[in-house]
Order: structure tokens, then C-alpha cells, then sequence
């Protein structure tokens, strides 16, 4: 199995559950069931009910029961003793398919003396009419595709190259050559197959590209057809076109999401909905037009642009010409590097904003350890960061940074400039104060 950062939160909440229930979300295969399947070894007993393949397991669940009832349930549906109090633990994967297995989540976690993980892909969709679990009374993980640093233990990187990558981010002095070119030759390896697992995996075992998007494209079909499985009928043609619309509207990069490229004559009010469903599946990215540069960061809802949640899903979605041009490394990338850089901020949790005004834009506005700070993203070599410095100058910002072809240098304006699998290692940003150089 490879490594993934999400195995120490489960370890995390292991330690310290509080007869909490654990519910793990995100899309549709970025590989929850298997590191809770993995995590299950670790466990004594574990027990793993799949609400959507088998629908037996449904019926477990049904009336008002108590633990003891759910208990005998699972042991005569199974056909042994699968709950051990004090030694199990039960994973009811796509939970989404019972409501009323989420609902006794609170009661199983504290008064059945096991462990409890839910699984789910689409949390968010069709969940109107259930009451909502109490608050406090399950632990929350929102799982994404891999990020860079785990493409790169995919890819048996050592540990020695990444940690002097993360010195040289956190302390912006250059780094070496032989790190700087493995992470750049690495970083477009990410950019041109993303970080869904799957199609991780298919890369490291063949190293062909072309097969690695095969398998991208097979997932993001997955993705459509979830829509005919969940949405509702009067929505669904509506959700299939926005999601279509979303790899041109990326390309295209008009300041903002128009609802008039997905159809013409389509309004906003008509595409809330079916884009909310997108959000919610989590298929996509929302990236908001902020209000102001100041604590706490709030952007207009009305104003927006989409990103896929994972850039190999949406090069799959281009055009063979397209893919072509993209694995040749040829021709405008910048809206490859933006989509990577918006899945790996909001794989850590950070804001997904932007900057427009007038001739002014900044493609990304976020909080990087409390200080306001303006990200751009650039494939080319144009020396200036014009819009930067602009916000930087009228102390709209206090960082400034830009990711580029480069190695890292700090500029005579106080621009941070960084390569653009710097992103990656975002977190060792964090405590940097903002400077100047002299």
C-alpha cells in the first residue's frame, strides 16, 4: 500500500476517540476504503460492512434498535461472532446508502465499546431530509487525492531529498541542483497524472502516461456516473454540462466561472444547484473572488472559478491533441499549474480565493500562518510579478509569492519566488515572517 499522511490521523483518533465515531469523507477514489482496510490491521477484529454493494447490510439498521440488536444483527447476517466489545473495529463503508446506519454512529461508538469508522463518497449529496448527527458526537476527516510529498514517496524519493526541499522552502535560500531537478522532473510527472491513486499506481508500475491517463478517465466517468445515481432527475442534465464545461473553463480562464459557457442563455440562478452538487460530491474546487484582504478572509459568493479536484481528471477530459501537447510539455501549461496549486491549498485545509479587480489579479489569496498572502502562478519566465507588488505596495497583502520556473530567491520588492512544486510543501511556509530583501 503506499504511504498516506491520512494513516497517522487514523492513529490519532485510535489514541484518543472519546467513544467518538470516526467519519471519513471525500471523493469518489482517493482511497479511503483502502487505508481504513489497512488501518483495520492494526485491530484485533475488524469488520467491514459495504452499504452499497450488498444491501442486506442495509436492513441491519432498520427500526429504532440499540447497539445490543445491531450487534446480533451483524453476527447472524455474517454468520459468527463478528463484534468482540473491547476488540473490534467496524467500518461501514459508502454509508451514504443508509441514513439510518449514519444515525447510529453516536449510540454504537458509545455504548458498544468498539471502534467505529464510516466511509463515505458523496457525504454531502441527499442527506436533506435526515436529521443531522448531534454535534461532538463523530470525529470528521475529509480525505484528498495524494499530494505531492506522497507522490513522491510513491515514487521512492528519499527522505534526505524531500527534507532538504522543505529547508530550502522554509528558510528561502536555493536548493541544490541534484534535489531542485529531482523535484521539478517529479513535479511535472505530478502535473500530468494528478494524484488519484489508482492512476498513481499504474505510473510507478509502467511509467507510461498514456495508460496512467486511461485509468484517470475511467474515474472521472466513475464521477459522471455518480450523477445518474444520486442526483435528482430534474438536476441531472444541468450537473452533466457543468461538469463537462469545467476542463474549457479552466483553459479558458475568463476571472471567473460563466454560467453562459456551459449553455447559452443559462442563468446563475439556474446552475447554483447542479455546480453545489459538484461542490458537495466533491468532483470539484471552488476558488472565490475575495472582498477584501483582511482578517477574516471572505470572498463573493457570486463571483467564482472552478477547479477539478485533481488535474490528472481533468487532463483526461481534454482532447487526445490536447493530452498530447500537455505530456509533450508543450504550449500554455499555467492553467495545469493553477488547478495543482488550488487541490494542493485546499488539501491543507487553506482558503481558496482570488484576487480581481480592474488590471489587477492574483490567482490565489490565502492565510499562510496568519499573514494575508497573494500566490501567483506562472509556466513562463517573465521576470515581474506586477499584480503582486501592486497589493504588496498598497499593503493589501503582507506576503507576496510567486511560483515559476526558478529556483528560490527572495526579489528587490520582497517577492518570495519559488518553484512550482513548492507549493507542495506549503505547510513549511507557514512560520516564515515576511521580509524584504536588502
Amino acid at each position: 500500500m503506499m504511504r498516506r499522511k491520512v494513516f497517522d490521523e487514523l492513529e490519532a483518533w485510535k489514541a484518543n476517540s472519546d467513544d467518538k465515531a470516526l467519519l471519513v469523507g471525500g471523493a469518489r477514489q482517493v482511497g479511503k476504503t483502502t487505508i481504513i482496510e489497512e488501518f483495520g490491521k492494526g485491530f484485533d477484529n475488524f469488520v467491514e460492512l459495504n452499504l452499497e454493494k450488498n444491501r442486506s447490510y442495509r436492513a441491519i439498521f432498520d427500526g429504532d434498535v440499540d447497539c445490543a440488536t445491531i450487534f446480533a444483527r451483524i453476527n447472524e447476517t455474517l454468520g459468527y461472532e463478528a463484534i468482540v466489545p473491547g476488540h473490534t473495529l467496524l467500518f461501514l463503508d459508502e454509508i451514504q446508502w443508509c441514513p439510518n446506519a449514519r444515525m447510529a454512529l453516536r449510540p454504537l461508538a458509545r455504548e458498544g465499546n468498539i471502534h467505529v469508522i464510516a466511509s463515505g463518497s458523496l457525504l454531502g449529496i441527499g442527506y436533506a431530509e435526515i436529521p443531522s448527527v448531534p454535534a461532538g458526537a463523530v470525529t470528521r476527516i475529509t480525505m484528498h487525492p495524494m499530494d505531492f510529498e506522497e507522490f513522491l514517496w510513491a515514487f521512492k524519493v528519499s527522505d534526505e531529498t524531500i527534507a532538504e526541499a522543505r529547508r530550502a522552502i522554509h528558510d528561502r535560500t536555493p536548493l541544490g541542483d541534484y534535489a531542485l531537478s529531482v523535484m521539478e522532473k517529479h513535479y511535472r510527472w505530478y502535473m500530468a497524472a494528478g494524484g488519484m491513486p489508482a492512476v498513481v499506481e499504474k505510473l510507478v508500475e509502467t511509467r507510461d502516461f498514456r495508460a496512467a491517463l486511461r485509468v484517470a478517465s475511467d474515474i472521472a466517468e466513475d464521477y459522471r456516473e455518480d450523477v445518474g445515481k444520486y442526483a435528482d432527475a430534474s438536476e441531472r442534465n444541468l450537473i452533466f454540462q457543468c461538469f463537462d464545461s469545467v476542463p474549457d473553463q479552466v483553459a479558458a480562464d475568463k476571472g471567473r466561472f460563466v454560467y453562459t459557457d456551459v449553455e447559452k442563455g443559462l442563468s446563475a440562478r439556474e446552475l447554483k444547484a447542479p455546480i453545489q452538487w459538484l461542490l458537495d460530491a466533491g468532483d470539484c474546487l471552488k476558488c472565490v473572488r475575495v472582498k477584501e484582504t483582511v482578517h477574516p478572509l471572505k470572498g463573493d459568493p457570486a463571483l467564482f472559478k472552478l477547479y477539478m479536484n485533481d488535474v490528472g481528471l481533468l487532463i483526461s477530459m481534454y482532447p487526445d491533441g490536447v493530452q498530447e501537447a500537455i505530456l509533450g510539455w508543450k504550449g500554455n501549461l499555467g492553467y495545469l499549474a493553477e488547478n495543482c496549486t488550488a487541490e494542493l491549498l485546499a488539501s491543507r485545509g487553506l482558503p481558496l480565493l482570488y484576487y480581481r479587480k480592474k488590471m489587477t489579479e492574483v490567482d490565489f489569496i490565502t492565510d499562510l500562518g496568519g499573514v494575508v498572502t497573494g500566490i501567483e502562478v506562472k509556466t513562463g519566465e517573465n521576470a515581474r510579478a506586477k499584480s503582486l507588488d501592486s497589493l504588496r505596495d498598497s499593503k493589501l497583502i503582507g506576503r507576496s509569492i510567486r511560483l515559476e520556473p526558478c529556483n528560490i530567491h527572495v526579489d528587490d520588492r520582497g517577492t518570495e519566488h519559488y518553484p512550482l512544486f513548492a507549493i507542495g510543501f506549503v505547510d513549511s511556509m507557514f512560520d516564515v515572517k515576511p521580509l524584504r530583501a536588502e
